[in-house]
């Protein structure tokens, strides 16, 4: 079956091993469903010891037209790299992909269940079906082009059993995209969910001692039905209108070009946010992200002059009294004739 699976999409001599997935197809196809990945995790890692009745989870991987070689590296990774006895089930969801017979033949690989979109969905709906279709207590996501590292699951889900209220991620490493060398560099990972887990009662951790490799690439190798300027724009204008409250006004001065675009209907977002009693954004800011700067508001600045003392206003609260220095031709002034100024 692996090798009917992977024969069906070879590259062809002469091909750009680059146009179809953004990533060199050859390196990935040279490399095979196995090969050995080295452990990146800290040396302490290894003597941790987790509970031996850990809960299993259901391992939910979305795609789309995804490199047969990778995808299958990426599914072999996790069942060779994680405890039996943790993986439930590998649910994977085709987001309508060319092919449907990708589906079909990966189904024959044991505890692998495939589901197949009628249309395409998009990552987050296909997400959402896999985890509706899931039967374990905890769910896993993974991207199509991953490899997960030694030791990599335990980690988690011990977090996890111990508070259900928490989501964990890996530490993210790099494999390249040009000859699929994994390397031990981490990517930054806080996205639009993370304030989401945060305000809603939530908590978002990052484990050093889970490692997963993924292929990140310069450019999406396929298109959105909507286009993907525009999917982008409508995604991130759906979370700025749901979650951000009085902030959003930063959203739309960093993305001007969202003025205006659909987002679609978000009441049942709405809905849900007053349900899970989450708490506003400016919680968010104040208590887990403090060092976040918000932007400030272009300042304004004015003289009030009485005789050699200005008066000086500065943004929008800020006011002072010192002797005139240093006012250039360009700053506005009001002289005050009178002799007494009154604020």
């Amino acid at each position: 079956g692996r090798k009917a699976y992977l024969a069906g999409k070879q590259l062809k001599p002469g091909d750009d091993p680059y146009r179809e997935h953004a990533f060199n197809l050859q390196e990935s196809d040279r490399l095979g469903s196995e090969r050995a990945i080295r452990d990146t995790r800290h040396y302490r890692c290894a003597s941790l010891n987790y509970d031996t009745d850990l809960p299993s989870t259901s391992i939910i991987i979305t795609f789309h037209n995804e490199a047969r070689s990778t995808l299958l590296r990426t599914i072999k990774s996790v069942l060779m790299r994680s405890p039996p006895s943790l993986i439930q089930e590998i649910i994977l969801i085709d987001d309508f992909s060319s092919d449907p017979e990708d589906c079909q033949l990966l189904s024959q690989i044991p505890k692998v269940h495939c589901l197949r979109n009628g249309r395409r969905e998009g990552l987050i709906r296909s997400r959402v079906r896999g985890a509706n279709t899931a039967t374990a207590s905890i769910l896993t996501f993974l991207d199509s082009h991953c490899e997960v590292n030694t030791d990599w699951l335990q980690p988690m889900i011990q977090r996890v059993k111990e508070d259900h209220t928490r989501v964990v991620s890996p530490i993210i490493d790099v494999i390249s995209l040009d000859n699929f060398a994994y390397l031990a560099a981490s990517a930054d990972l806080r996205g639009e969910l993370s304030f989401r887990v945060w305000m809603c009662g939530g908590s978002l951790e990052i484990l050093p001692c889970s490692r997963v490799g993924h292929v990140f690439r310069k450019r999406h190798p396929y298109d959105f039905p909507e286009g993907n300027a525009l999917t982008y724009i409508k995604n991130t204008r759906r979370a700025a209108e749901v979650w951000m409250d009085e902030y959003k006004q930063y959203y739309y001065s960093a993305r001007p070009s969202a003025q205006g675009k659909a987002f679609g209907s978000i009441t049942d977002r709405l809905t849900l946010r007053r349900k899970l009693n989450c708490k506003p954004f400016r919680w968010y800011m104040e208590n887990v992200y403090p060092e976040l700067r918000v932007p400030e508001q272009e300042a304004v600045s004015s003289v009030l002059k009485q005789g050699g003392s200005c008066l000086e206003t500065r943004g929008i609260d800020i006011l002072g009294l010192a002797e005139c220095r240093g006012i250039g031709a360009s700053r506005p002034q009001s002289q005050v004739r009178d002799q007494a100024l009154k604020v």
